[in-house]
């Protein structure tokens, strides 16, 4: 949850929005967060989720962005049984979905 918001949080404008939804249901946990920026280009929506993968070429791994966010989250995600996906919003901004499963205390 941390790096997509953070993700979010670097790539929205100043005055922008970002929206974090989480719905509960019988045995799932679905968050999304979507933000006003750019939105993703087609090749990222390709590969985000890809170990060492960065959208931005311009950008060094200096400032401490290597390109395992998105992919640890994936992995995080599918450890608790979950999916995760990414796209676009058709007014623009991008957006991470993803849902955990878990048990419900009766």
């Amino acid at each position: 949850m941390d790096n997509i918001v953070i993700n979010s949080i670097r790539y929205t404008p100043k005055l922008g929005m970002i929206k974090i939804r989480c719905n509960i249901d019988e045995d799932k946990i679905n968050i999304t967060v979507c933000d006003s920026g750019n939105g993703f280009n087609q090749k990222d929506l390709t590969h985000i989720f890809e170990r060492f993968y960065r959208g931005d070429i311009s950008r060094s791994s200096e400032d401490g962005h290597v390109g395992l966010g998105l992919y640890i989250a994936k992995k995080l995600v599918e450890i608790h049984g979950g999916k995760i996906e990414a796209h676009n919003r058709e007014c623009g901004g991008a957006c991470i979905k993803f849902d955990l499963k878990y048990k419900k205390n009766v």
